[in-house]
């Protein structure tokens, strides 16, 4: 039986007051603002109506300026929430007691946040050190006994991120307690001493707590800023790469360099890729970040290959392990990446705006707001949970011609709920287009007229509470040659 409904969710993400109006307008009544899309199938919503005046249709009303397409025919892979990840934002167990400076003696698994924002995200990817805790917890440099207050605090991350599923990524320069360029370097004056003993005894303390399974271990998280030139970072790269092998397990895997700017040719990149390449010492995984509004996955990604295969070195698995500047943590942004990592096949880890002991070990990256003790959702918690329900097969999508619109696309069979869309925009102000095509192969009817409703992810500056995705509008809409086609224009957030 062929289907006469194909509900598309609109997810744009509108600036909000705490009230819940609008901060922002539609610039004509075809409009929508900038953020977040999704197309479903879900029965339970197909009788549900519109909660504000139309802002996308679904006619042609808008000259779009690029058009995203998914092909619903075109099978691209296995879902896995592959850009679910966090960098900091997990509190220790005890959390005010580090922050008061009177940290536990034990670790655990945190219950300060409840387990089901982690769960609902199907978090894969936790990243962290416990930079910013305070005296007696700065680590290695301030002496055995803050490190050993810090070790806690990570072990305590690690076990939290474990409980749900995920991987850990421990930053191994924040245990040292360096923080920036000023700071005594390992091996300053060519005394490695303090060093070489730092690396023995952390390996001995995650050997013997049993923190090995799931475990990788990044040198130093931003070289490119911490160090003063890249020339002690090599020798330090060199050095712990060839420790940590030495005294650990093999599952426990080496990654980096963990640059604060993505591949391209700059000194830092090309010296580090000289280096591993004569050195031998090529890393598990790659890491980099993804900070900068002028920085494109798609673009940084070719890049980094061609310098891989103009060095002969291998193609290994890459961690986008911050993403998201300051200006890029709305959901239109959070899911214009989602789609960008998808499409690239890179693990991603959601950046985290942190000055503080609190904002770098609390609100999960952001995605969350803090009332006392009562935590709840951000528009960007919604996003990350609307993906984390994407299961089954990707299906093949492609981005506008600029690049500053994306889809990612899933399914898991036929019928109404067997197809789900996420797409976004990267702060554009354009119209778009989005093109669903040969909607027939999933068992929708390839001419006629079906649903389309229109949802919309919230946003309420940083760390502000915002409801569940609610339905915007509701629209017939025409199915021409095995295509549904939905027309908007975007508009920027205001903060």
């Amino acid at each position: 039986m062929k289907l006469n409904q194909f509900l598309l969710f609109y997810y744009f993400a509108t600036a909000v007051s705490a009230a819940g109006s609008h901060r922002c307008k539609p610039r004509q009544s075809t409009a929508a603002s900038s953020g977040a899309a999704a197309v479903s199938g879900t029965a339970s919503a197909s009788s549900s109506t519109a909660t504000a005046s139309k802002t996308a249709t679904a006619s042609s009303t808008v000259t779009a300026s690029g058009t995203a397409t998914v092909a619903l025919d075109s099978a691209s892979g296995t879902a896995a929430f592959i850009a679910n990840g966090v960098h900091n934002g997990i509190p220790p167990n005890d959390f005010s007691a580090y922050v008061k400076g009177t940290p536990p003696s034990k670790a655990a698994v945190q219950t300060q946040i409840p387990d089901h924002f982690f769960t609902g995200i199907k978090l894969q990817n936790a990243r962290g050190g416990q930079g910013n805790l305070p005296k007696p917890s700065r680590g290695w440099m301030y002496g055995k006994e803050e490190y050993k207050n810090r070790f806690r605090a990570f072990h305590s991350d690690y076990l939290t991120t474990r409980k749900f599923g995920g991987n850990y990524t421990l930053m191994l320069g924040n245990l040292f307690g360096q923080r920036n360029k000023t700071s005594p370097h390992p091996g300053d004056g060519g005394d490695w001493t303090s060093w070489d003993e730092f690396v023995t005894t952390i390996c001995s303390d995650l050997i013997e707590n049993d923190i090995l399974d799931g475990l990788d271990i990044e040198v130093w998280n931003e070289p490119d800023i911490q160090f003063y030139n890249y020339t002690p970072w090599l020798q330090v790269w060199g050095r712990a790469f060839y420790q940590l092998k030495a005294k650990l397990p093999s599952k426990v895997r080496v990654v980096g360099p963990g640059l604060a700017k993505p591949p391209a040719d700059t000194a830092y990149w090309t010296k580090w890729l000289d280096f591993i390449q004569k050195n031998g010492s090529v890393p598990d995984a790659y890491t980099y970040h993804h900070l900068l509004t002028d920085t494109d996955p798609a673009i940084s990604y070719p890049i980094f290959l061609e310098q891989l295969s103009s060095r002969h070195l291998p193609v290994r698995p890459v961690y986008v392990n911050e993403f998201g500047g300051p200006a890029e943590q709305k959901p239109s942004y959070d899911t214009w990446f989602i789609s960008r990592f998808e499409r690239l096949h890179l693990w991603a880890a959601r950046a985290n705006r942190e000055s503080t002991a609190e904002t770098t070990n609390d609100y999960l990256a952001n995605t969350l707001a803090r009332k006392g003790d009562t935590y709840s959702p951000t528009g960007s918690w919604w996003v990350m949970a609307y993906y984390a329900n994407m299961t089954g097969t990707r299906l093949h999508t492609t981005p506008s011609k600029d690049g500053d619109f994306d889809v990612f696309a899933v399914s898991s069979g036929k019928g109404i709920g067997s197809t789900k869309i996420l797409a976004g925009s990267h702060g554009t102000i354009n119209p778009y287009r989005l093109a669903v095509t040969n909607i027939s192969s999933k068992g929708y009817p390839s001419s006629g007229e079906i649903d389309v409703i229109i949802k919309e992810f919230s946003w309420n500056g940083l760390h502000g509470a915002t409801p569940s995705p609610k339905i915007y509008s509701r629209t017939k809409t025409q199915v021409k040659n095995d295509q549904v086609s939905i027309h908007f224009s975007l508009i920027p957030f205001i903060d």
